[in-house]
């Protein structure tokens, strides 16, 4: 399982909590045993970039990808065994680099506009190093990707 965690809180002025918090500590409590979990931080920006390239670190999305693919090698896991979960922002980036990577994917209200967060100031601290909105983004994976319908779950809340 590729766990992509979401943000807890800005500035929080400890890295580890910044950009590997543990909302769910019990979640290796809840999956099978002897099941790997990588855990990835969204460490791109000084909050984080949605675990998308941005201009200081232009090939973020490709060092996920390629971590996924050693980690996999390493620890002997199948492609069709691999998971890309996470919520909020990190639903986000569980669905985007499980459609970019053609990985199945559960994704818990995922952040694809970050409007809501630009009408007070950018309070993430992104500037337009991102898109504001990552629909098309999503949309020209959905249109490349191989998995089936089954292997892609998002849900979401109003």
């Amino acid at each position: 399982m590729v766990w992509f965690p979401g943000l807890l809180s800005y500035n929080h002025g400890n890295a580890r909590e910044n950009f590997f918090p543990n909302p769910f500590e019990g979640i290796t409590d809840s999956i099978a045993k002897n099941t790997v979990v990588l855990r990835i931080a969204d460490s791109s920006l000084i909050n984080g970039s949605y675990y998308l390239n941005t201009p200081n670190f232009g090939d973020y999305e490709q060092n996920i990808q390629e971590l996924i693919e050693k980690t996999a090698k390493e620890e002997g896991i199948l492609r069709e065994n691999i998971l890309c979960a996470g919520s909020s922002r990190g639903g986000m980036g569980a669905l985007y680099h499980g459609l970019l990577g053609n990985y199945a994917l559960v994704s818990m209200d995922p952040v694809v506009d970050r409007s809501p967060w630009l009408q007070t100031g950018d309070v993430q601290l992104m500037f337009d190093c991102i898109p504001v909105s990552f629909v098309d983004k999503l949309n020209q994976l959905l249109e490349k990707t191989k998995l089936s319908a089954e292997k892609k779950q998002v849900i979401t809340s109003p």
